[in-house]
């Protein structure tokens, strides 16, 4: 019974001993503050585009400058969608050949990069389609079309 009792002292004085001097052996965990990552899923946000025709090479051009974080798909790229430039059924205008799209090793495209195609045998007003499909490293966007119209020159040179 004595060393029961002996014990009891112990474990007493050890519970004493340890909240006087601070023990770290169990410590209580304070909540810390966490920031969390600005999250890349606003694609509407994720980029700027404008569009222009050169009247020297007949071509209607769309740049696009991406920001950070996020990316397209180039030609070949087998599960996300590539960027495309479609040239609308509307006053005349029509694509002359394939886009001049951009090219990559990787099949994506970051930052800025710049599509275009040729067109001919329109008057007034051209419209046009960019097709493209953003990702971040989170998620990807839906492929998405982007709809443009072009006041042309009233006589194209060519």
């Amino acid at each position: 019974m004595k060393s029961l009792h002996l014990n009891k002292c112990f474990l007493a004085l050890a519970v004493i001993f340890t909240s006087l001097n601070g023990c770290d052996c169990n410590p209580i965990k304070q909540p810390q503050e966490i920031t969390p990552q600005k999250s890349l899923t606003n694609f509407s946000e994720a980029f700027t585009w404008s569009y222009y025709y050169d009247e020297k090479s007949h071509e209607i051009r769309v740049e696009i400058n991406l920001k950070e974080g996020y990316h397209a798909y180039a030609e070949g790229e087998k599960i996300g969608r590539p960027i495309n430039l479609l040239i609308e059924d509307f006053n005349g205008w029509q694509a002359d050949g394939k886009p001049n799209l951009p090219k990559s090793p990787t099949q994506t495209l970051d930052h800025n990069f710049t599509i275009g195609t040729k067109v001919k045998g329109g008057k007034g007003a051209l419209r046009g389609t960019l097709k493209m499909q953003l990702c971040s490293a989170a998620a990807c966007d839906r492929p998405r079309d982007h709809h443009f119209e072009q006041i042309m020159p009233k006589e194209p040179k060519g």
